[in-house]
């Protein structure tokens, strides 16, 4: 072998395993990304399951606030009845009282009445006493 040949040859050698090493580099850099790859879709999963839970936990606080407005509703048209109730009882209130006076104010005009009477049957008791 000559001289130009065998610096050839190392040269191919060199250049064989600097491939060698390239190829090595980029199976390992090709592993790493596959590695990266599978961190990520673990994360993405990850992060789906707590948007999910998020979501679970956001379609109770919906499920609560639906019962929540429907108990404020009934108790407003409950707390309105009451108020309703209240003015009809007023009302008979104020109607009983005004029974209770007419009432009382005729029976001091039926006493007065009697009383009236009384004292004109003892006029005449006394006149008819005195004409006698």
């Amino acid at each position: 072998m000559d001289h130009l040949t065998n610096k050839r040859l190392k040269t191919l050698e060199r250049s064989e395993e600097t491939n060698r090493a390239e190829h090595i580099s980029l199976f390992s850099s090709l592993d790493q990304l596959k590695a990266e790859n599978d961190a990520f879709k673990a994360l993405a999963r990850a992060m789906e399951a707590r948007v999910n839970a998020l979501q679970a936990k956001l379609n109770q606080v919906f499920v609560l606030l639906e019962q929540f407005e429907e108990e404020a509703e009934e108790t407003g048209e409950a707390a309105a009845e009451a108020e309703q109730a209240a003015r009809e009882a007023e009302k008979s209130a104020r109607e009983a009282e005004e029974a209770a006076r007419e009432a009382e104010a005729a029976t001091e005009a039926e006493t007065e009445t009697e009383t009236q009477t009384e004292t004109a049957e003892e006029e005449k008791a006394e006149a008819e006493k005195q004409e006698a």
